[in-house]
């Protein structure tokens, strides 16, 4: 053992020091271990267009032939293609759903909706019609909570299924509040109006206050409601945001909004233009007519195809990078202009292909975000599953058949 100069406390302290890194490597690699970044893995989409439009026109000609019955197996034949076509770290997703228990939703909501149908425009009976509305209305948290619940359980990876664990009291609190919060803001600025009409301009103030203040903080809540209330096999997930991130969003979309609406203005003017040079050429009314349906139409799918695509990427990032799985962070990377380009040219081949070009699109479309989804590297195996009965997917088909889309 060398010796050590205990007269001189610097020194001592130096040597002391040389000793305990030269014994402790471990140490030092747990510190370089943890300055080191975490690794992200994406999700990967194999899909193929070919493989997938043979699936797709299969699935029109029988649902046209079956009068629509065969629309719920076309529905689980498209799922299941879609998902055993998602892999992460090499183990693709399963869609398991029973297309008889979709087609027993879809039956109850096709009789639900003829009959409000039939109440109010055929038979002209109003109040039946207002009190099937009204019944819908009251059923919709409810409906809301069975699709979510449903679309988690019919999904697998690895043989864990996913599930969701929140009922249905829970969207009721949230319809509750919201409606709570508009009604009592909503029904004394009417009053005020109505009895000084000088107040009007209380209107643009409680607009501001919808779309500022209230839309940010619902979509917040909701996103909590369905995030938070997520599991994978007894992993949960977990999501947290500040309501200033989400208001971001919406001021974003606001500012593209005015953005389009200048250049649908401008288009229009161009428009006209064209048509003062094509009435030059000829007068064929017919010629006319084609010629302001196509450029309408290119017009106005190019504006919203692009603004669903942007406002998709904004969306989407948002609820991928304020989410974990358990203590695995998941992470969105879609560029939103990029992602509104290839909806804007999906809008405009489906519309000009008469529907041919669906599955070329929604395959770029689903590579494309697939593709920039990542989630922290990790051994999934380790997570453990337990059984949970498969909610009724009446929920599902309604919010599908009304055109609802739950965000998930």
């Amino acid at each position: 053992m060398r010796g050590i100069d205990f007269t001189n406390p610097e020194l001592f302290q130096e040597e002391i020091a040389q000793d305990i890194i030269k014994n402790e490597p471990v140490s030092s690699n747990n510190t370089n271990n943890e300055n080191k970044p975490n690794k992200f893995i994406p999700l990967e989409f194999r899909g193929n267009v070919k493989e997938f439009f043979k699936i797709w026109i299969v699935n029109i000609a029988l649902t046209l032939l079956t009068l629509g019955i065969y629309s719920a197996w076309a529905k689980v034949r498209n799922n299941r293609y879609i998902y055993a076509n998602t892999y992460l770290k090499g183990s693709n997703f399963e869609y398991n759903a029973d297309p008889k228990r979709i087609l027993l939703g879809r039956a109850i909501v096709v009789l639900f909706y003829g009959l409000f149908y039939l109440a109010g425009h055929v038979l002209g009976m109003q109040e039946l019609a207002l009190a099937i509305g009204a019944l819908f209305l009251l059923l919709l948290p409810w409906l809301m909570r069975q699709a979510v619940a449903f679309k988690l359980k019919v999904t697998t990876y690895r043989n864990l299924q996913f599930h969701y664990l929140a009922q249905a009291r829970a969207f009721y609190f949230l319809f509750i509040k919201y409606i709570a919060i508009v009604a009592l803001t909503l029904i004394p600025t009417i009053f005020l109006v109505k009895h000084y009409p000088q107040y009007i301009f209380v209107f643009f103030f409680l607009y501001l206050f919808y779309m500022f203040v209230l839309a940010p903080a619902a979509y917040k809540d909701y996103l909590s409601l369905i995030i938070n209330n997520s599991a994978y096999a007894n992993a949960k997930f977990y999501f947290e945001a500040q309501k200033r991130k989400v208001l971001q969003i919406f001021l974003k979309l606001i500012l593209w909004s005015i953005v389009l609406g200048f250049l649908i203005f401008m288009a229009k003017f161009f428009v006209m233009l064209l048509l003062h040079f094509v009435s030059s050429i000829t007068t064929n009314k017919y010629v006319m007519m084609g010629t302001i349906y196509v450029i309408v139409a290119f017009v106005y799918l190019i504006q919203i195809g692009f603004f669903k695509g942007l406002s998709d990427a904004y969306f989407s990032n948002f609820a991928r990078n304020h989410t974990k799985l358990e203590n695995l962070q998941l992470k969105g990377k879609m560029e939103p202009f990029k992602l509104g380009f290839i909806s804007a040219t999906n809008a405009v081949a489906i519309f000009f292909s008469l529907g041919l070009l669906y599955p070329w699109a929604k395959m770029r479309y689903l590579n494309y975000k697939l593709s920039h989804t990542f989630i922290e590297d990790s051994d999934f195996d380790e997570f453990s599953s337990h059984y949970q009965e498969v909610p009724n997917t009446l929920g599902e088909e309604t919010l599908d058949f009304f055109d609802i889309d739950i965000g998930l």
